[in-house]
């Protein structure tokens, strides 16, 4: 029997939604995605949670995570853009691409200049392929490629296409860079800041990077661990809240029908395109997309 969730608006008798969205500020210290995650949830006692794509261990920032129902839109949250800032530090070459590494070549570093820099990161902009690195969280025959490579194993990867949208130069000395990037979805900033090095005739690594963007979320609207445990319910995100997508309205009959499969006309503004919210009778009950005034697929937030 399908049953509509808890409803995402009548929140005022239950503060703490069943379902929705946490904007994470996830601390550095070598702390992984995954159990950054896991201290949320267990210390909210969610049962399910999944986040919306991976931090470095030394990275910092934004980490959206979805709990209950609300993880159904994990996958489409992955293909928006990401703004990092981050520090390359050059002269040095390490094995991960960041400070957790070893050091496995250095070089000196000619003198660089504000036009010059311009001029390179210029080049870095658009459509382009990158090779993912070795210490990455990508997977071969089920086994991460940093596992491999800290056992001494190097594979071949295949190039990625990944598009760099700006890069902003806000500072920089004798041995580093600071810049501001956004970019797509499968960009590896450690890569780009080790072929800006390479670039400038000489190499580096990242000692820090902070996402400070991540699709429609932006920096003011995260928040740190200790934050969320203790005010979740000021903290956690409704899906209303956390996504400025349209709802439309369809009544119990036309929700009864499509969960039947059934294919009911579902009037829709022909200036709604894109994402959209499903509602009925108050409550969200799922979502989809719009083109042309037509719901072209749906997706239903429903429980067994």
């Amino acid at each position: 029997m399908n049953k509509i969730p808890n409803s995402d608006s009548n929140l005022n008798s239950n503060p703490r939604p069943s379902f929705g969205i946490i904007l994470l500020d996830k601390r550095g210290d070598s702390l992984s995605s995954n159990t950054a995650m896991q201290r949320i949830r267990k210390g909210l006692k969610i049962k399910k949670m999944g986040h919306t794509g991976t931090l470095d261990p030394l990275a910092t920032g934004m980490l959206p995570l979805c709990f209950g129902k609300a993880t159904q839109l994990c996958s489409y949250f992955l293909d928006g853009s990401k703004t990092y800032q981050t520090r390359i530090a050059l002269g040095q070459q390490r094995s991960t691409g960041d400070l957790e590494g070893e050091v496995i070549n250095t070089q000196p570093i000619p003198e660089l200049d504000k036009n010059k820099l311009d001029k390179i990161l210029l080049n870095f902009l658009g459509k382009q392929s990158q090779i993912p690195p070795m210490y990455s969280a990508l997977k071969k025959d089920g086994k991460a490629l940093y596992q491999l490579a800290r056992e001494g194993i190097e594979i071949e990867r295949e190039p990625r296409e990944i598009e760099i949208y700006q890069i902003d130069l806000k500072e920089f000395g004798s041995d580093y860079l600071d810049l501001m990037i956004s970019c797509s979805k499968g960009t590896y900033i450690r890569t780009l800041g080790e072929d800006i090095s390479k670039a400038l005739g000489t190499v580096g690594h990242l000692s820090s990077l902070r996402r400070i963007a991540c699709g429609p979320w932006r920096e003011e609207q995260m928040h740190t661990e200790e934050q969320i445990l203790a005010n979740p319910e000021k903290y956690i995100l409704t899906l209303e809240q956390a996504l400025d997508w349209p709802v439309i309205e369809i009544s119990k009959q036309e929700f009864d029908f499509l969960l039947q499969g059934k294919s009911p006309k579902i009037s829709i503004p022909k200036d709604i395109s894109g994402h959209l919210f499903l509602k009925s009778e108050g409550n969200i009950i799922g979502f989809g997309e719009a083109q042309q005034g037509k719901l072209c697929w749906r997706k239903f937030l429903v429980t067994d």
